[in-house]
């Protein structure tokens, strides 16, 4: 599902994604650079699992 999203990302937006590195409230979330002419414009951190503790609906 992620891979497919970024991969639609890159053709609309001309923008590629990789994975970085950082401290997240869980384990499952996970942290994306955006880049663009590999400049970074933007982050990504998608949390797509239920956990014990997250709030919301």
């Amino acid at each position: 599902m992620i891979n497919g999203l970024f991969r639609l990302a890159q053709t609309l937006c001309s923008v590629q994604s990789k994975p970085d590195n950082a401290s997240t409230v869980h384990p499952n979330v996970r942290l994306y650079r955006i880049e663009r002419d590999v400049r970074l414009i933007g982050q990504f951190y998608p949390d797509l699992y239920a956990w014990s503790g997250k709030g919301g609906a």
